[in-house]
């Protein structure tokens, strides 16, 4: 019994009847015909899974007090992860075109970092220069990221064209209740 009692010990920890018979060293054949054959192991092994069952239950609902607690639940933390994020964006976007600067200064235009080396022709064997779609992406993302961010803290205003029924012009009447008064005359 000391091997069963092994066996159901690992299946508390990994719930697993592969491992925990690896960790023990029964074999899962011997598992399952005494499964079939012994009502007390049968309990036994329902007691553990149950074991295995409330430890998993415990540590998903700690795991997602931390998540809640350290990011997505409070506005501060969202703004704080959004700050890293940008500023790894930003650094990265940096590095990459000071660098391509530094590579491309032979070309026109190459010292802002936004060009790229390609080639073509049919052996590949023309090099051109083009705009680097990595850099206008990363660019791309950058903005959206700063207006996801203001719109996370409530700073971001968006014009809107006021327009009357069926999207026409609205038009204003403007009524005086006092005559206007003329200046004096000097």
């Amino acid at each position: 019994m000391n091997r069963a009692r092994a066996f159901l010990d690992a299946y508390r920890i990994c719930g697993k009847v592969k491992a925990a018979a690896e960790a023990s060293g029964v074999k899962r054949r011997q598992h399952y015909t005494r499964l079939r054959t012994d009502e007390r192991y049968q309990r036994e092994f329902r007691e553990a899974h149950e074991d295995y069952l409330l430890r998993i239950r415990e540590e998903a609902e700690e795991r997602a007090e931390k998540f809640h607690d350290l990011e997505i639940g409070q506005l501060d933390q969202r703004i704080k992860a959004l700050q890293t994020r940008w500023d790894m964006l930003r650094r990265g976007l940096v590095q990459i075109i000071e660098e391509r600067g530094a590579d491309m200064h032979d070309v026109p235009g190459g010292k802002s970092g936004l060009l790229c080396r390609d080639f073509k022709g049919k052996d590949a064997n023309q090099e051109i220069s083009k705009i680097d779609p990595g850099i206008a992406g990363l660019l791309g993302e950058l903005r959206a990221h700063e207006k996801f961010a203001a719109e996370q803290l409530g700073q971001l205003v968006e014009k809107r064209e006021v327009t009357g029924p069926g999207g026409g012009a609205v038009s204003i009447e403007v009524s005086f209740v006092k005559p206007a008064q003329q200046p004096p005359a000097v």
